[in-house]
């Protein structure tokens, strides 16, 4: 069971009332903003979540009932016009005489394969070859991934429908089956992965003779891969991450090696206060947010793109089970606080890289 957070005093308690009655300053229009405003703002972003962190369902996070309480709805409908679109579009770039395309077609999926997949340890994203907006996320079918990916596609849409929360499922997952040998190969070969290169030259399953007949001849529905239409994120985008101690006392933020560096992603906002106040406003619907849903601290992440908004990502670890203790109130806002004074800081040229790890996934 998750442990309780400790309780705040009274005195703690007061002072995180009378932050939080502080009004955050609004800012200009001016397309430049000092080191010494966004400090301030950052400073007051946080006091102004102080009493939401320390009060917020925290307290009450060892709820199974609760956290396991999900809303089924309906499947997504797919539009007939964007099939026909997507017929369209691969029409056009096979009649395209471009000799640097070359297209990976198989039971429906279309997949560029000029570029190469970036994958974790269980699923990859591939480019798709028809719309440079959209990809396919796809993983191996063992261990009930089938299953797993179909609860965090109802739990997405629950959480946009409920929270308007950003995230970049476009469709739900289908199981599509053990891919031809000559697919699987090609699949495989275009797998980038941090894995050994034993496991990444098999990453969606063996190919050779003998394995490859088991597993295409088999019925289990451990067999074959999980396709599940997605969006592009933006680029480029920030990965925010945070670490919980042992003993969960206290949180710390770090950006994920994925992320883009940080001179880039600075050069990319062109209206800092603009930033800043969109980054404000998101990050108090993130606290609200994670104070109803608790299951999103499971592997803390979030996505910021040039524009100042949140993105969640990687939201099947909200399937997480065992091992796992939510943090006390104080680790979620040192983690915040800390998220927080990091990014606007990066805005303005003042972030210490050095003081900050740069990680990358589990």
């Amino acid at each position: 069971m998750p442990q309780s957070p400790r309780e705040v005093d009274k005195t703690s308690l007061a002072i995180s009332a009378s932050r939080k009655r502080r009004r955050l300053p609004v800012l200009g229009s001016s397309n430049t903003t000092s080191s010494a405003s966004v400090a301030a703002l950052a400073a007051c972003i946080i006091f102004s979540f102080g009493a939401l962190l320390y009060t917020s369902s925290l307290n009450d996070i060892g709820g199974e009932e609760r956290m396991q309480t999900m809303i089924t709805l309906n499947s997504l409908d797919v539009s007939a016009n964007s099939d026909t679109k997507s017929r369209r579009l691969l029409d056009e770039q096979r009649k395209s005489n471009s000799s640097d395309f070359s297209l990976l077609e198989w039971n429906g999926i279309q997949i560029d394969t000029t570029k190469r997949a970036a994958c974790g340890y269980r699923k990859c994203f591939f480019h798709s070859g028809v719309n440079e907006s959209e990809g396919y996320l796809l993983a191996r079918a063992e261990s009930d991934w089938m299953g797993r990916m179909k609860r965090t596609w109802k739990d997405a849409r629950r959480l946009k429908k409920k929270y308007n929360m950003r995230h970049f499922m476009l469709e739900p997952p289908h199981h599509a089956g053990v891919p031809p040998r000559k697919v699987l190969k090609e699949l495989n070969s275009l797998v980038a992965s941090t894995q050994s290169p034993q496991k990444t030259r098999s990453f969606f399953g063996s190919t050779k003779k003998k394995q490859y007949n088991l597993a295409s001849n088999s019925t289990s529905k451990d067999r074959g891969i999980v396709v599940q239409k997605v969006k592009l994120a933006p680029t480029p985008s920030l990965i925010v991450r945070c670490y919980f101690f042992k003993g969960h006392r206290n949180g710390r933020y770090f950006l994920d090696k994925e992320s883009s560096s940080e001179d880039v992603f600075r050069s990319a906002v062109h209206d800092k206060a603009s930033f800043v106040s969109t980054f404000q406003a998101e990050t108090k619907d993130l606290i609200s947010l994670l104070a109803k849903e608790a299951r999103l601290w499971y592997d803390f992440q979030f996505m910021v793109d040039s524009r100042g908004r949140i993105h969640h990502i990687d939201l099947d670890r909200m399937e997480t089970s065992g091992g796992f203790h939510f943090p006390s109130g104080k680790g979620a806002q040192n983690c915040l606080t800390d998220a927080v004074k990091g990014v606007s800081n990066i805005i303005v040229g003042t972030h210490d890289s050095n003081a900050t790890d740069v990680v990358s996934a589990s």
